[in-house]
């Protein structure tokens, strides 16, 4: 907490007023993350369920590649803030539009 404190200029009392504790905050920064993850509805409406995963597979890649620091926070804890479930509804739904059993398709999550 202190180290992202100082690189934001601030102290740990001004995070901690705004976060409960460092969980809080770790699920604050995954769920940024995904909420970076960049998307084209258009293109991706017209390929394959396995080239969509593929495109939301390289689109975290991407994202989690710009803040590289970010991605260990993924093994802290499940991501269930709002970006990180739309985008897993978005990753379940193509499977199951291409006709997988819902078993299987919730399989292909995050």
């Amino acid at each position: 907490m202190r180290a992202l404190a100082e690189r934001l200029g601030s102290g740990t009392a001004t995070l901690y007023r705004h976060f409960g504790n460092r969980a809080e905050l770790v699920a604050q920064v995954v769920d940024h993350m995904f909420g970076l993850v960049e998307l084209d509805d258009r293109e991706l409406a017209s390929v394959s369920w396995q080239q969509f995963l593929r495109a939301v597979a390289h689109a975290m890649f991407g994202a989690l590649g710009r803040h590289g620091n970010a991605a260990r926070l993924l093994a802290e804890q499940t991501p269930v803030g709002p970006h990180a479930m739309a985008l897993r509804a978005r990753c379940v739904a193509v499977p199951l539009k291409a006709g997988f059993e819902a078993s299987l398709a919730t399989r292909a999550r995050m």
